[in-house]
C-alpha cells in the first residue's frame, strides 16, 4: 500500500509485545510510532539503532483524560447514524460472566467483549 516506502505513522494499541517491532517494521523513515497497547512488564528486544536510521519519533501514550472519554462519548452519539457501532463489539458479557470475557480476550476469541450492567 506504501509502494515499500512504509507508514507515515503507525499505531501499536493491541499489547501484543510482537507488535512492537512489527509495526516498527511498518514504519517508513521520519514517521512517527505511537505506542498506546504496551502496558505489560514484559521485556521487547529491539535494536535502538532503527530509531536512528528511521529518524524516527516515538510518543508513548498511558491512558485519556475525563474529557477525552466524554468528547468520544459525544462523537458516538452524534454519528450514530452514520456508522455501525455494535460491529465494534464482539460480544456482551453479563457481570458474572466477567472471568469469561478476560479469558476469551486472553486467548485472543475475543477482540473487544463489553460487560454489560443492564443484562439480567
Amino acid at each position: 500500500m506504501t509502494r515499500g516506502h512504509g507508514a507515515d505513522v503507525v499505531l501499536e494499541m493491541s499489547g501484543i509485545p510482537a507488535a512492537f517491532s512489527e509495526g516498527v517494521d511498518m514504519l517508513r523513515a521520519g514517521g512517527r510510532y505511537l505506542i498506546v497497547g504496551q502496558a505489560h512488564e514484559r521485556t521487547v528486544p529491539f535494536n535502538l539503532s532503527v530509531i536512528m536510521h528511521k529518524q524516527a519519533t516515538f510518543i508513548g501514550s498511558r491512558s485519556a483524560g475525563v474529557d477525552h472519554y466524554w468528547k468520544a462519548l459525544e462523537f458516538l452519539r452524534s454519528h450514530a447514524d452514520r456508522f455501525a457501532w455494535e460491529d465494534l463489539v464482539s460480544r456482551h458479557y453479563k457481570l458474572d460472566e466477567i472471568n469469561e470475557a478476560f479469558e476469551q480476550m486472553r486467548s485472543w476469541s475475543e477482540i473487544k467483549p463489553v460487560i454489560d450492567f443492564t443484562q439480567d
